[in-house]
């Protein structure tokens, strides 16, 4: 028989409702209380609207750096080609 909590992993105990890992869960809300461990759920793994429009602007930074940085080099790649200082040979894409 399935935990009846995740529904997932076999009962620990015959006679009991969770499986190990939900059961931990269980004796975690017991000693500190089902608001304080929703309160500490929400804060530490749930993103609020404000969180996740900073965490996609921060990721676009990140992405557009890198984009630049690509670009610098593929400019000064093609600025050696055409200046003939920099011989391509197909052996090396190999």
């Amino acid at each position: 028989m399935n935990c009846y909590l995740c529904n997932d992993a076999p009962r620990e105990k015959y006679f009991g409702y969770f499986c190990k890992d939900c059961y931990r869960l269980y004796t975690i809300i017991k000693t500190y209380g089902k608001d304080r461990v929703v309160e500490i759920c929400e804060n530490v793994l749930i993103r609020t609207e404000s969180q996740q429009i900073n965490k996609i602007k921060n990721e676009l930074e990140v992405e557009t750096k890198k984009l630049e940085e690509n670009k610098i080099k593929v400019n000064e790649t093609l600025k050696e080609l055409r200046s003939g200082r920099k011989v391509v040979t197909f052996s090396e894409d190999i």
